[in-house]
């Protein structure tokens, strides 16, 4: 697959989540879900806002990328001299089949493979047809269509790690 292109239909777009501030009752909060879109750095795309993930098949261990993820964000924070909130730790995953992204009711969406210095499993989902003036629609369809798995579950999400 080349930068650029979309995932197959069977491939998992997945991000991990990093603070428990961003999980209520059980399920990612709206508020904070918004933050996580934003129009995307090329104003060349051909997507409105984006999500950035990454995809499951070029991911060989999800926990540790995840808790990787958290040490980048802790040690970003103590270079500049801020503190490190307790909050900030792998929370779980969220996931969907990319056919399922592509399939979501009331919006244009897909999944992009966008590979990054840091990371080469690096996917956007993009939201083709609903800007950042849709934000709260945007983010409400999709935490309908993607699945949370709390850290503690992770292991036996049958999509995440198929028998």
């Amino acid at each position: 697959m080349k930068a650029g292109e979309p995932a197959d239909d069977a491939d998992t777009w997945l991000r991990a989540v990093t603070n428990y501030s961003h999980v209520r009752q059980g399920r990612i909060h709206h508020a904070e879900a918004k933050k996580w879109l934003s129009p995307p750095d090329d104003p060349q795309a051909k997507w409105k806002l984006e999500i950035s993930g990454e995809l499951l098949s070029l991911v060989d261990d999800i926990v540790g990328r995840a808790r990787e993820r958290v040490a980048a964000q802790q040690e970003k924070l103590k270079a500049a001299g801020k503190p490190v909130p307790s909050v900030l730790q792998f929370c779980g995953i969220l996931h969907a089949k990319a056919k399922v992204i592509r399939s979501v009711t009331g919006l244009k969406c897909d999944v992009i493979y966008d590979p990054q210095p840091n990371s080469d499993a690096h996917a956007n989902l993009v939201v083709l047809d609903k800007g950042p003036d849709d934000i709260l629609t945007v983010v409400a369809t999709l935490l309908d269509t993607l699945v949370w798995v709390p850290q503690d579950q992770v292991s036996a999400d049958q999509t995440l790690f198929p028998t």
